[in-house]
């Protein structure tokens, strides 16, 4: 149940009244340098290199491309949520807080 509560804060479903971006990552997939399975696979090894540096160079510029519109980008690592997704949850709870409530007072100047 939590899962599917961090899942509605993907970045398909941007947080516009903080301004955040939140991305939920796999570890695997997106290179997670603090994570043990971000292994690269025995086999092909050359071909599996490749194909995470391009999902890396593309998270890469996807982060840049929201922070260049000053927005903040947020991620949401699998290992994290499978530890404790409810401590991941209320983490972003805390950043949506301390964005949307900075935004009020630059609004109100």
């Amino acid at each position: 149940m939590t899962h599917n509560f961090l899942r509605m804060y993907s970045s398909q479903r941007p947080i516009d009244a903080a301004n955040i971006a939140v991305y939920v990552h796999g570890c695997y997939w997106h290179r997670h340098k603090d994570c043990a399975i971000r292994q690269i696979p025995v086999v092909k090894k050359m071909e599996w290199a490749i194909k995470f540096n391009e999902i890396v160079r593309r998270d890469t510029k996807t982060k840049a491309s929201i922070e260049a519109i000053d927005w903040t980008y947020f991620v949401s690592w699998e290992c994290r949520i499978k530890k404790n997704a409810l401590e991941e949850a209320i983490e972003i709870q805390k950043l949506m807080k301390r964005k949307s409530s900075k935004r009020r007072k630059e609004q109100h100047l």
